[in-house]
């Protein structure tokens, strides 16, 4: 089960996926209706389903060779059902499925442990960009690449990675064409509310989605989103929004040791939206007249940006955390933006906007938590790359993050 935003290109994966098996059957759950019934006869024997399946679409279904897409499958609970059988007593035939705020459907179902693999999917990351424009993400150290990343990476600190805004950027190189698609997603992803949540929970719904960029990177209060509802009108806001994929919170630590959220602190976070371009457009930016000069919000741009990265490198079979450091003692407090692992290594990650080398904070992780490796990113030309083993804080840009991780 592919799992994720609405928007993110679930649905094109499945079919690209698809074209590696002698046959692919695609069943569109929320069209074709008429199918419903038969999941609601045979959901608990897979042997009988397939073959009703197969006789209705006038097709054939052969175990080891055929891959089944279920597409929009919340819209069908009994298809839902299915997929314990499926594995429970028909493990040969292969099967994948999708759907449209599907978290919401889960929750109340539930699925079965161990009898459904997920995976997550998000907006494409910065590698995945540089790929669909025919750039190599190569590792050597050489001027002309950094020049040609920092070019790219300008370009997608706009406009985003949801699939359907890369592929006009890639197609026009227009960036009033790539606000266009942006403003029509944001309001789709508006219109949604309508499906997820009550007419109450709406009006809090779109205060909050909207007012997220505004604070990327910043420790947020339930207070700060909205003055005008009560802050347990605001954290099932944004409980929500989690759920259908709009946002990440990012959560305290104390970086002692793994696993990171068993030490996490729930009551102080920072909110990181889906999407960049997403988020430009939320805060109006007018990408036909954009300058980076002009540019108010850099740091936390930025941290939404390496977010977004530490986000989608997470295994595909998680559930993706991201969590950040604080120490509040007195006369020696620090922040570190991000707290990360690496295997069984725990790697603070500390932003800074411009080229400024200065580290106190990692530094004073560094001291009490015994750190071997910590990553600061910043616009530096001189960086550290690849790593060396000599070296704890590696000074690495922006644009070559992706290959730390």
């Amino acid at each position: 089960m592919i799992r994720g935003a609405r928007q993110t290109g679930k649905t094109w994966v499945c079919r690209e996926f698809g074209k590696g098996f002698t046959t692919f059957i695609e069943i569109n759950l929320e069209v074709q209706t008429q199918l419903h019934r038969v999941f609601d006869q045979h959901f608990g024997d897979p042997e009988k389903l397939i073959k009703q399946l197969a006789f209705e679409l006038k097709t054939t279904i052969v175990k080891g060779e055929t891959l089944l897409f279920l597409d929009e499958i919340q819209e069908c609970e009994s298809a839902i059902k299915s997929l314990r059988y499926f594995k429970e007593k028909l493990p040969e035939l292969h099967v994948i499925s999708t759907g449209s705020l599907l978290e919401f459907k889960l929750k109340r179902l539930g699925v079965p442990v161990g009898r459904v693999s997920f995976c997550w999917l998000f907006p494409m990351n910065f590698e995945e960009f540089l790929w669909a424009h025919h750039v190599e993400s190569a590792y050597d150290k050489e001027l002309s690449v950094d020049a040609i990343f920092q070019e790219h990476l300008a370009h997608y600190l706009m406009i985003g990675g949801l699939p359907e805004v890369v592929d006009t950027w890639i197609k026009t190189e227009n960036l009033f064409e790539c606000q266009n698609v942006l403003q029509r997603l944001a309001g789709t992803y508006r219109t949604d509310f309508n499906r997820y949540g009550s007419d109450k929970e709406i009006r809090v719904l779109q205060t909050i989605f909207d007012k997220i960029p505004r604070y990327w990177g910043q420790k947020t209060k339930y207070s700060l989103l909205s003055e005008n509802h009560r802050a347990v009108e605001v954290k099932n806001a944004i409980d929500l929004l989690r759920d259908a994929g709009l946002v990440s919170p990012c959560y305290k630590v104390s970086g002692n040791g793994l696993p990171l959220r068993a030490e996490a602190n729930f009551d102080h976070f920072k909110l990181f939206s889906l999407d960049l371009g997403l988020g430009q457009r939320l805060l109006n930016l007018d990408l036909k007249n954009y300058s980076w000069s002009d540019y108010i919000h850099i740091g936390g741009l930025m941290e939404q940006f390496i977010a977004g990265e530490i986000r989608s490198y997470t295994s595909l079979n998680f559930e993706s955390e991201i969590f950040y450091w604080q120490r509040e003692q007195k006369g020696a407090k620090a922040e570190l933006d991000f707290i990360i692992n690496r295997g069984t290594e725990i790697v603070p990650v500390e932003v800074k906007a411009g080229k400024n080398r200065h580290h106190p904070s990692l530094s004073k992780f560094i001291e009490e938590k015994k750190s071997s490796c910590a990553i600061h990113l910043s616009a530096l030309d001189n960086f550290d790359f690849p790593f060396s083993k000599e070296k704890i804080i590696h000074f690495i840009p922006f644009w070559r993050f992706f290959q730390t991780l």
